[in-house]
């Protein structure tokens, strides 16, 4: 309900701008938030194709925001008040496919697999067991042991705080370690980087 009503007050500014851009197409990074879910309603409603891309893994099939009985497309001319998916949601693998249309309803034809660019380079190395290629791909050393920490976005600055000085103790006690710190999307590594800075003690440490 929360998400509903904050969909619903973005939708005619949404409109206005798909109308004054005269957009052919839009492309989303956060479908199952309230500014995707709206934008997905305003394509359908004015027959703009929208495009979600996956931006992070899924830990399951079941997740609310994912996992449905019933979906409704833009050719859906019906008055029920099915969840709203984009025209083509882009996965990174057959996993997430899967999960979408075979345990949630989407449509086998709405969801496309197009791997992930960030990794899709190393991959391929990795499967040719070419080792040491893909760490220097990933600016990685391939003689120390690698910790990779993935991080999200937290309710409160508090909490992110607290989580970051834990990481940094622990790094601490092993200075043999490589720490990799999986940045979230929404994340541009500053505060990573700034709580390093000032707190005491080396770190050997990547952000991706």
């Amino acid at each position: 309900d929360y998400y509903f009503n904050r969909a619903i007050s973005y939708m005619e500014a949404i409109e206005d701008f798909a109308n004054h851009a005269k957009a052919q197409l839009m492309l989303l990074v956060y479908e199952e938030g309230p500014h995707g879910r709206a934008a997905t309603l305003v394509g359908q409603a004015i027959n703009i194709p929208t495009v979600a891309l996956q931006h992070g893994t899924l830990s399951g099939p079941y997740i609310p925001a994912y996992y449905f009985t019933r979906v409704r497309k833009g050719e859906d001319n019906s008055e029920r008040l099915d969840c709203p998916i984009p025209s083509i949601t882009a996965v990174f693998g057959e996993q997430t496919k899967n999960m979408l249309t075979n345990v949630s309803a989407y449509p086998e034809n709405s969801v496309k697999v197009v791997g992930m660019p960030s990794l899709d380079i190393s991959q391929k190395l990795l499967r040719e067991n070419r080792i040491d290629i893909a760490y220097k791909a990933l600016k990685l050393d391939s003689s120390k042991p690698i910790v990779l920490v993935v991080s999200q976005p937290f309710l409160t600055n508090a909490d992110k705080h607290y989580f970051m000085s834990n990481i940094f103790e622990a790094s601490q006690k092993n200075k043999m370690i490589r720490w990799v710190i999986k940045l979230h999307p929404s994340e541009s590594g500053k505060e990573w980087k700034d709580l390093f800075k000032t707190m005491q003690g080396n770190v050997d440490v990547s952000f991706v």
